[in-house]
């Protein structure tokens, strides 16, 4: 094998490289110091753009529509759902806690989710265990209605698939286990199981009193998709109900609490990774240290033979900055890989819509 050529290069940092190559001993500590510092700082950056533009990317799914219009404590009046229904398709959810109670007593706090099944999910798929489709498993049987629940709910009552639970005045068969719902991100944190049942359901239950808090969320599928058309709709429904005092969303802001928050946990990730880069510092300085006494001898010889001390100190640069750029660029590869690493565990955990990619 010929040896490794660098005629081109200066000859200072053609002594470097040659030295570096020759005996790169006494830099694992600098390279592993730099290395964790920039790729903790390009993984963080990495994969806080990964949820952003899944959120961007996902956003008709999550939101269940191009725009949803939301309302506490009280129904849409007849004038605002006719507005919204003549400009698209509609589905309607309705969202409110409650306990859940076995025949013994026990009971547990959940999150209702009711829906209609004909029209719930407009994008998307619910995953229920066993395989169903969900109006079967929302479905009246028995005289007795169906719900889905989130498998902490089981764990939480000590019950079964089969088994029935009173929630208001009605009692429901646990029909299914609800695995993922496409609009999960949308709807914020829960401080319960979700039960999913049919809006019918929820109404016989008589849960839905006045006085009870109550969210009643309307999705709209536009009939023109363009982004500029959801703004424009979105504009229009303000102007024709300035007073309606509805919560509105569109398909590119799903979760402005979620941005906020993944914003701020950007942020205090990084500012981790810098503190971690800058004490890394001690061991890169220690490292460099080191390096000038062992290589004390050569440089010595250097002088010795006639090379000035300016040539000397731009030999030992060289390398110490050779070495830096090495390990820079391993951090960035690492940082590169840690969304891709992170993003099925993301999935998978907390079903977040992200999806790692290089960008152009």
């Amino acid at each position: 094998m010929k040896p490794m050529r660098f005629v081109a290069l200066p000859f200072a940092l053609r002594f470097a490289l040659r030295d570096l190559l020759g005996d790169p001993r006494g830099f694992g500590v600098f390279i592993a110091c730099i290395v964790i510092g920039v790729a903790a700082i390009s993984g963080v950056s990495g994969l806080s753009r990964s949820l952003a533009q899944g959120l961007a990317r996902e956003g008709r799914t999550i939101l269940g529509g191009d725009a949803s219009f939301s309302l506490v404590s009280r129904e849409f009046s007849p004038e605002q759902r006719a507005f919204v229904e003549a400009r698209g398709r509609l589905s309607e959810i309705s969202l409110m806690r409650a306990m859940a109670r076995r025949d013994d007593g026990e009971a547990a706090l959940v999150e209702i989710k009711a829906v209609d099944p004909a029209t719930y999910p407009t994008f998307g798929a619910v995953a229920l265990d066993p395989d169903m489709p969900l109006a079967e498993a929302l479905e009246e049987r028995n005289g007795l209605p169906g719900v889905a629940v989130d498998p902490m709910l089981l764990a939480r009552l000590d019950a079964k698939l089969g088994d029935t639970v009173m929630i208001g005045v009605s009692r429901f068969t646990l029909r299914a286990i609800l695995r993922s719902e496409p609009d999960k991100l949308a709807g914020g944190i829960g401080f319960g199981p979700r039960v999913m049942m049919t809006r019918a359901a929820l109404s016989g239950a008589e849960l839905a009193t006045p006085g009870s808090i109550v969210r009643h969320v309307i999705r709209v599928t536009l009939r023109g998709g363009a982004d500029a058309d959801v703004r424009a709709f979105a504009a229009d429904a303000a102007n024709a109900f300035p007073q309606a005092g509805w919560e509105s969303r569109t398909r590119d802001a799903v979760s402005p609490q979620f941005s906020r928050n993944l914003d701020r946990f950007a942020q205090l990730l990084t500012l981790v990774a810098l503190t971690a880069l800058v004490a890394g510092g001690a061991g890169v300085a220690n490292a460099v240290q080191g390096f000038v006494e062992r290589k004390r001898a050569q440089f010595a010889i250097l002088k010795a033979l006639g090379a000035e001390g300016s040539r000397v100190f731009r030999i030992a640069l060289a390398q110490v900055l050779a070495a830096a750029s090495f390990a820079i660029l391993l951090g960035l590869v690492a940082g590169a890989a840690i969304p891709w690493g992170a993003a099925q565990a993301l999935r998978d955990l907390a079903d977040l819509p992200v999806s790692a990619a290089l960008d152009a």
